[in-house]
């Protein structure tokens, strides 16, 4: 039943971007307007709240038991603003912006060797969208893509914690986009295990398919491409071992690409994974 329910409210969510909630309390400043900016995670809901009279809240909502969690906080909402980031001990602390506000193409360097880049639409597109990527060594994972209207400027961007916070404005219309960095740059790890398993550097694959696993214990496709970087390399049974893990955390993914995968033709060998894949055994 919460299956469906979750299946029902993600449906309602793809139909209307803007989603407005009622609060019948608050503790601090009016909440004026509420707009939904994405989701974070399997079940955490990220909502951009207006306050009264200047400012906004990043806030993080799990679906799971209600409980809310503040990201980011601006102050001068009708301007740019300092982002103000929560801590228990400290209270509220300035975050400095990255860049300066321009129309795409944009780059925004987040870390010394990781940006994130928004493209004008294509002059082939049928519509105004703008593609937001998180690029580092030559390597692109795409994160967003956002549809313009009345010509779109983006900048500056924040970084709270794991997340950017890109501000965006369609003429007069300003919002927040939240982008989540450590799904990016897991992808960036997997993409560039893979073009060093094309270039013939099994162990510098495996080290990147390390760095990805350490960065999230139940990233699935890390786990994987481990799987199968090991196998090519000859160590049977830590990739058995990676197997088991990444079948246990999506069978119905991983069984099926087990199974026909050509990195695993002599894990395949063995009887113990054939009956894990649900392959008979040879005669």
């Amino acid at each position: 039943m919460r299956a469906l329910a979750l299946t029902l409210l993600l449906a309602a969510i793809a139909c209307a971007p803007s989603v407005r909630i009622d609060r019948t309390s608050f503790d601090g400043p009016r909440v004026v307007g509420t707009t939904f900016v994405g989701v974070r995670g399997e079940d955490q809901l990220v909502w951009l709240e207006r306050l009264s009279p200047r400012g906004a809240i990043v806030r993080s909502v799990s679906m799971e038991d209600a409980s809310n969690t503040v990201l980011a906080r601006t102050s001068g909402y009708a301007g740019d603003a300092w982002l103000m980031q929560v801590r228990a001990d400290q209270g509220w602390r300035a975050v400095p912006s990255i860049g300066e506000p321009g129309a795409p193409s944009a780059t925004f360097a987040l870390e010394p060797d990781l940006a994130l880049v928004v493209h004008a639409a294509s002059a082939l597109s049928t519509y105004g969208a703008a593609r937001v990527e998180v690029t580092r060594d030559g390597q692109r994972a795409e994160v967003l893509e956002i549809v313009a209207v009345d010509g779109l400027v983006v900048g500056p961007v924040y970084v709270v914690g794991d997340a950017a916070v890109l501000v965006v404005r369609d003429g007069s219309v300003a919002s927040l986009r939240v982008v989540d960095l450590l799904a990016a740059q897991i992808e960036l790890d997997n993409l560039a295990a893979l073009e060093a398993l094309r270039v013939g550097d099994p162990q510098q694959a495996a080290a990147l398919l390390e760095r990805a696993v350490a960065r999230d214990p139940r990233s699935g496709t890390s786990i994987y491409n481990l799987a199968c970087v090991h196998a090519r390399i000859g160590d049977l049974d830590r990739a058995e071992h990676e197997l088991a893990i990444a079948i246990a955390i999506d069978p119905h993914r991983f069984i099926p690409l087990a199974r026909r995968d050509d990195d695993l033709d002599a894990l395949r060998e063995r009887p113990s994974v054939r009956r894990r894949i649900g392959l008979e055994e040879d005669d």
